[in-house]
């Protein structure tokens, strides 16, 4: 871990205290994974490790190249990422779309990732537990996990996705894919799995 992750953990972590958010574990992932290890310019210029998108509730707009997953290939594009006057107002933002403060269990905090579309890369709940295990993350949500703990918890929501999809909760074709965006191949390969 380098001494500006260090930084921008710390940072994080006095919010979530002040903040009553009790599992940091995942948004230290994401905060390591979306600024490069505190290294991207979306942070050091903007303001934003979390690589948030632009809505009203950020101070200003970044736009950037990026890459995007359609349909399980990756593109490249132009987007609006959110830019902020300061770390508080990220994290603020960070809070307000992920529930963070009102999510107390490691699943249904990585389901609602999940569930909101948080990125389009299918591997990015993966690349959440691999970065929480490499690290040892879980040690600040106060708990030590084992990886296959982590790994179970990813398959079980997974699982519940699959289980969804064939009772039909997220319709067909077109529609199950912009449900599910960029987990549809993930889940959909689980639900093929499943009707085996």
């Amino acid at each position: 871990m380098t001494n500006e992750d260090k930084f921008l953990l710390d940072e994080y972590t006095d919010y979530c205290n002040r903040n009553n958010i009790n599992i940091k574990s995942i948004g230290i992932a994401q905060l390591m994974i979306e600024s490069s290890h505190a290294t991207s310019e979306l942070y050091t210029k903007h303001h934003n490790p979390f690589g948030i998108k632009y809505t009203e509730n950020a101070d200003y707009k970044a736009t950037y190249n990026t890459s995007e997953f359609y349909d399980g290939k990756e593109v490249e594009c132009k987007a609006d990422l959110a830019g902020y006057y300061d770390l508080n107002g990220c994290f603020d933002d960070y809070r307000r779309i992920t529930h963070a403060d009102k999510i107390h269990d490691f699943a249904t905090y990585l389901d609602y990732l999940n569930e909101i579309g948080y990125a389009t890369n299918p591997a990015y709940i993966r690349l959440i537990l691999d970065v929480i295990n490499d690290y040892n993350l879980t040690e600040y949500d106060g708990v030590v996990m084992n990886n296959d703990s982590l790994f179970d918890e990813l398959d079980e929501i997974i699982d519940k996705l699959a289980h969804k999809v064939i009772n039909g909760d997220f319709g067909n074709g077109d529609d199950r894919k912009r449900a599910l965006g960029g987990y549809y191949t993930i889940i959909q390969n689980r639900v093929n799995e499943l009707l085996k």
